[in-house]
């Protein structure tokens, strides 16, 4: 999947495929170790989504928005917010949030590796122990899912 460094979520990780910048930014970028080919992983979002920690190999890099959304990369996690995603059935892969949202989720029997189907594109999901509930937009941005194929009972 392409994108921009910008859009990785949280623990999303990619390969920079090039820079859209200038001469000066662009040597910049390649003294951070910012080069097509690379290995990134989104490490940490800041409070307010500005800036951004990027981690490559050991090293973490600051990264401003502005900045990011000029590094284009391919992702090879096929994941995807819950928020963003279309309906279907997915695996949660990780929730992205302290300690006091994954306790809140986990109450709601979602943790890493649960299986749901999302009817709508709304904030209704189906749990697999068929419990239906209902979850915010900046809750379902928080949980990260890769696609699975609907499984026969």
């Amino acid at each position: 999947m392409k994108l921009n460094l910008n859009q990785l979520k949280e623990g999303m990780k990619a390969k920079i495929t090039s820079i859209d910048t200038n001469n000066r930014d662009r040597e910049r970028f390649y003294a951070l170790g910012l080069k097509p080919g690379k290995e990134i992983e989104l490490f940490h979002v800041s409070p307010f989504n500005d800036p951004k920690i990027f981690k490559m190999g050991e090293n973490k890099i600051l990264i401003r928005n502005s900045e990011a959304s000029r590094i284009m990369v391919e992702s090879k996690d096929n994941l995807i917010d819950l928020f963003s995603a279309p309906k279907g059935f997915y695996q949660v892969y990780r929730l992205n949030g302290g300690n006091f949202f994954t306790r809140k989720m986990s109450q709601k029997d979602i943790n890493e590796g649960t299986k749901i189907h999302k009817e709508t594109h709304n904030s209704f999901l189906l749990i697999e122990k068929n419990k239906t509930i209902f979850l915010g937009k900046g809750q379902l941005n928080k949980i990260l899912v890769s696609p699975i194929e609907k499984e026969e009972k």
